[in-house]
């Protein structure tokens, strides 16, 4: 079963932000985006990588797959239900070719694997963040790879970190909200159950959404900055596979954290004491980094 998830939350939907990558200089995303935490649709943001292009050949994926030892996790239907997705694992070669052989109908996703060396030299750089993309990030992984077939993200946030997420191949509908304090309670704890995935979901969200979705779609070349912080999901737009490239990297010490941010707040309530001392002493540091430079949250 092909599942839509986009539409599966409600809210008042508005366009993304956009900008072509020529218009678009290091310093102008850097301030007027990651340090205020605005999403942005970066169009033939790496239109420019030798992936875009040879990509598109399964044959040569399959060839530069050869010298990949060990095995990539994959799915053949999304899991919609409140419980861990079922997961498999076969050779990356065996998972390209099911990939591949999908019928269109059909779902196939190898989600969120390593970047191989091999495939690592088609991948070039981002002209709008040459230098601050090798900040290391401090939660998730510098680069996380998706390849699918009519396979969908679901609602999720990301409490650390900003991504840049990359169409090298195929095209995403991209839908993204931000919840407030005063909001939170009657959206996350019902998505986080996936509830908006069942019958209930009108017995739980608000009759009338206070919801501002962002979206849009991602073609061939072009990258998307989600902020952390932000719940965001992404569907095929179409039927033919694709992948996309997650590149991670450290948030500037002012945006770390706050502890009125919700997804924090959140955040706390599952993690061991000392899990909440790290977090504690990061968002005290970006805190004071803040009352520093006179900035606020």
């Amino acid at each position: 079963m092909i599942v839509k998830v986009n539409d599966l939350v409600p809210g008042e939907t508005r366009p993304l932000d956009e900008i072509d990558v020529t218009n678009l200089s290091e310093e102008e995303f850097w301030s007027t985006y990651v340090c205020k935490h605005r999403p942005l649709v970066i169009r033939g943001g790496i239109k420019h990588w030798a992936a875009c292009e040879k990509w598109q050949e399964p044959q040569y994926l399959q060839s530069i797959s050869n010298s990949v030892n060990g095995s990539v996790r994959y799915r053949r239907a999304f899991n919609s239900n409140p419980v861990p997705p079922i997961t498999q694992k076969m050779e990356l070669r065996e998972a390209l070719n099911a990939l591949i052989e999908t019928p269109h109908d059909k779902t196939f996703a190898i989600p969120g694997m390593n970047l191989p060396k091999r495939w690592k030299e088609d991948i070039g750089n981002y002209p709008f963040l040459q230098s601050r993309i090798k900040r290391k990030p401090i939660f998730y992984q510098l680069n996380r790879l998706f390849l699918f077939r009519n396979a969908s993200t679901d609602w999720h946030t990301h409490p650390a970190d900003e991504t840049i997420c990359s169409q090298i191949v195929g095209s995403k509908k991209v839908s993204m909200f931000r919840c407030t304090d005063k909001n939170w309670d009657k959206y996350a704890p019902y998505i986080e159950k996936n509830i908006h995935h069942m019958s209930l979901d009108e017995s739980y969200f608000p009759d009338k959404s206070d919801l501002i979705k962002f979206e849009g779609v991602l073609q061939e070349g072009d990258s998307l900055y989600i902020p952390p912080f932000w719940w965001h999901a992404l569907d095929s737009n179409d039927t033919e596979f694709g992948i996309n490239l997650a590149r991670c990297f450290r948030s500037p010490l002012s945006r770390v954290g706050d502890f009125n941010e919700p997804v924090l707040k959140d955040l706390r309530k599952y993690t061991s004491i000392r899990q909440q001392i790290w977090v504690d002493s990061l968002i005290i540091l970006s805190s004071l980094n803040r009352k520093f430079k006179g900035e606020t949250w």
